[in-house]
């Protein structure tokens, strides 16, 4: 067997590129090889067909989200800090509003073939797993008041994602991050621990 010439992750840094600055009908095989300097024939050899690519690219995103909330749970940070925290992770590589929306249209575009929506339900089913598992801690902690958690993480994911997309619509040099932080908090004063 042969090795493989490029690593699957420089492969889905390449999907993610095009995907966000390009959007996904730019989605190709083509576009995605130029981007990450390979062949389109070798990311066919590799995946099959570009439906195989994007489900080893979501299974690859879903670990991405799993590593990303073991880190956070790591660094025990207070409430609103780690709901901040993982609610902006993806502030770090998207700077523009444009970009953001393209990204969405992948989640969009999942609905289409079951395999892709089992995919993107697992990792919804995931963050949604990992934010009630922060609550329910700063509940037992005394950090929070609640008494259905499940509504609560329901609430907070909705928040988060309603400021993200009102960002796109803001002026430039709005602070995605802030207006993350910003909902959650008003959502989690009224619920502190007195």
């Amino acid at each position: 067997m042969r090795p493989q010439l490029h690593s699957d992750e420089k492969i889905f840094q390449s999907i993610s590129a095009v995907l966000l600055t390009q959007g996904y009908e730019a989605l190709t095989l083509q576009n995605i090889a130029r981007y990450g300097q390979l062949s389109p024939a070798a990311l066919s050899k590799r995946f099959g067909s570009k439906k195989d690519m994007l489900i080893a690219y979501y299974e690859y995103l879903i670990d991405v989200t799993r590593n990303s909330f073991a880190e956070l749970a790591k660094r025990r940070l207070p409430l609103l800090d780690a709901l901040t925290e993982i609610f902006t992770q993806w502030n770090e590589f998207i700077k523009k509003p444009g970009e953001l929306a393209n990204l969405m249209v992948l989640y969009l575009n999942f609905d289409i073939d079951p395999e892709l929506v089992a995919r993107s339900r697992e990792r919804m089913r995931l963050v949604d797993a990992e934010v009630q598992k922060i609550l329910a801690e700063a509940v037992g902690s005394g950090e929070l008041v609640c008494e259905d958690i499940p509504a609560m993480s329901h609430t907070l994911q909705a928040a988060a994602t309603g400021a993200a997309l009102l960002w796109c619509k803001e002026e430039a040099g709005a602070d995605p991050k802030k207006r993350i932080a910003d909902s959650l908090a008003i959502i989690l004063q009224t619920r502190k621990a007195s």
